[in-house]
């Protein structure tokens, strides 16, 4: 698959609010998720979450919301201080290993 054909067949964020989809603010997201207001910022700045900015404040909708969370899902978990990291560990960065 192409990459212009992959961001053609998912509406943007923007595409989905012209079309009149609900938008969801950082306050929206933090109730949502139960997050703080850092974490959402932080799951924005790697670019996670599809957003628009919009004047000073970042908007998303609930369908981009659904995808971010699908894609969580799916995800290993990943131990709490290598998330503070903000780097991308997987289980062979910690040498796992089973005991033989």
């Amino acid at each position: 698959m192409q990459p212009n054909q992959a961001s053609n067949q998912r509406p943007s964020v923007a595409k989905e609010i012209l079309a009149g989809a609900r938008q969801l603010t950082v306050s929206d997201l933090q109730r949502i998720l139960q997050l703080s207001r850092n974490s959402i910022y932080r799951i924005i700045d790697g670019q996670e979450l599809e957003v628009i900015k919009i004047a000073q404040s970042y908007r998303t909708t609930e369908a981009a919301l659904q995808r971010f969370l699908y894609r969580a899902s799916n995800r290993q978990a990943v131990p709490l201080v290598a998330s503070r990291a903000r780097k991308s560990y997987t289980p062979e960065t910690f040498n796992l290993r089973k005991a033989k």
